[in-house]
């Protein structure tokens, strides 16, 4: 098989990672410093709820996803489309 098969239930979830992670070094699209303040949040969460914290997963993908340039290596990231049902295009 030369390309890979991704179920159809991820196929929105595996687009958000894509999304939001360097295409060269594979790391999250996030500062240092933003990535410990929403670690923060996600524990001062936990404390307070006691409960999972899908919120703020959901607020560290879209702030990743917004990021051009990667804060590590200095790549670019190119644009990422999903064509239904699961291929994905750069």
């Amino acid at each position: 098989m030369a390309r890979p098969v991704i179920h159809v239930g991820y196929a929105k979830k595996v687009l958000k990672v894509l999304r939001s992670v360097c295409p060269e070094c594979s790391r999250l699209m996030l500062s240092d410093e933003a990535r410990e303040k929403h670690r923060e949040e996600q524990v001062t969460h936990r404390k307070i709820y006691h409960e999972g914290d899908e919120d703020i997963t959901k607020i560290v993908f879209k702030s990743a996803r917004k990021n051009k340039v990667c804060p590590f290596c200095g790549a670019k990231k190119k644009k990422i489309i999903l064509e239904k049902p699961t291929t994905f295009y750069e």
